[in-house]
């Protein structure tokens, strides 16, 4: 299987796409216990739940503000795309924070990044 260039990702924050989104990431992990019994000398494991968490980052669009599409505290469907087809669908990300970077230095663009946890079925499509 090749592998394909990020440049046709985007992220779709409920219906609207946010066309200064440059780069996200998704963590797609479970809980994992580990347990000792009596007279063993090594742990062994219990797979728990799913769950996914991951960040955002944007050039701030002052056209379509961030805080319309994700705010801290709020929730939104999101769709991060892998591809131009593929993508992950998480039903509800409960946006967890969204931190802003604003410099004069070097004359950078104003930019966020929106940190979330799903909050229930997420799925690759």
């Amino acid at each position: 299987m090749a592998s394909a260039s990020g440049h046709l990702g985007k992220v779709i924050f409920g219906s609207t796409e946010y066309g200064e989104a440059f780069h996200w990431t998704f963590n797609d992990q479970v809980d994992a216990n580990q347990y000792a019994k009596f007279g063993s000398t090594k742990k062994v494991g219990v797979t728990g739940v799913g769950f996914g968490t991951g960040t955002i980052d944007v050039k701030y669009d002052f056209a379509v503000t961030l805080e319309g599409v994700a705010a801290a505290g709020g929730s939104v469907a999101l769709k991060l795309y892998l591809s131009a087809s593929r993508y992950i669908s998480i039903a509800a990300a409960q946006i967890t924070g969204v931190s802003h970077d604003v410099t004069a230095e070097g004359a950078a663009p104003v930019s966020a990044t929106v940190s979330f946890q799903t909050n229930g079925d997420f799925s690759y499509v």
